[in-house]
């Protein structure tokens, strides 16, 4: 008797990074349509290597009154999911699409809207603030057409990194987008300034590692010295380092959240 073999992948589950799953695509105003249903909905996408429970995430926008809360269904590393109203889910489904079906989805605005994807620990994973200029183009602005992200490696390019879709269908639902580009980051953002806002939290030791909570994963390294300037450097992990440098021991510290604005060569700006 032979032995039957048969292939599995297998997918390292974890709680999720900032941008491990992306708003890649949002359908702002689909009036009048070009060839996908008269809906709002927005696009979702793995960018990980690992595969996630999406149960109880929430989205939400700038208007909603509370977060929507996502149910039980998992993305894995590389897939694509479309957010909607349950209302709204069959006529997307028939294009092929993967759809999650929400019981309450906001109405999106056509422009000026701030999107924002959290996990089940309430911590922001992703979030979008679009403006109906990202179209860059008069003629998709009138409607039908989606913005669509370019390079989903980009995680702090702003309006650089959105482009109205080029597909003659108006958008790529569940696929990759049209305006899809791979091509390095030429043009990253600097931090122009750090202003001290809100509450705070402690370190009680020197020589420790502490996580300010914030929508940006910012590092503090304590080290020796207090009283100091402190030095701030962006890189490409996505945070923003701050140390100090001196011969005093730090015995006790308090950093509060830090209000930041992301400035680059182009003519853009991004504030957390």
């Amino acid at each position: 008797m032979g032995i039957d073999s048969t292939s599995m992948t297998y997918y390292e589950a974890g709680a999720a990074s900032h941008y491990d799953i992306i708003i890649n695509e949002i359908m702002a105003d689909p009036n009048p349509p070009v060839a996908l249903p008269n809906a709002d909905w927005v696009e979702i996408y793995n960018n990980s290597k690992k595969a996630y429970n999406l149960k109880n995430w929430e989205f939400s926008d700038r208007s909603s009154t509370g977060q929507v809360k996502l149910p039980e269904t998992t993305l894995n590393p590389g897939e694509y999911a479309v957010l909607c109203h349950q209302s709204d889910s069959a006529d997307l489904a028939a294009f092929g699409i993967r759809v999650i079906a929400l019981k309450s989805f906001p109405g999106l605005n056509i422009s000026d809207d701030l999107l924002t994807l959290k996990d089940s620990r309430d911590t922001s994973i992703d979030r979008v603030e679009y403006f109906a200029s990202w179209y860059g183009d008069p003629a998709k602005s009138a409607g039908g057409f989606t913005f669509e992200l370019i390079n989903p490696d980009h995680s702090c390019s702003g309006s650089s990194n959105w482009k109205g879709s080029t597909s003659l269908d108006g958008g790529t639902p569940g696929k990759q987008n049209s305006v899809y580009n791979k091509a390095p980051e030429t043009d990253k953002p600097e931090v122009v300034s750090v202003k001290i806002t809100g509450p705070s939290c402690n370190a009680t030791s020197a020589n420790s590692v502490d996580r300010v909570v914030g929508f940006l994963p910012i590092d503090v390294k304590w080290v020796q010295g207090a009283g100091q300037k402190i030095k701030i450097k962006y890189n490409n992990s996505r945070g923003v380092q701050l140390s100090w440098t001196g011969t005093t021991s730090i015995k006790r510290i308090q950093i509060a959240f830090f209000d930041l604005t992301l400035t680059s060569r182009a003519p853009r700006k991004r504030s957390w």
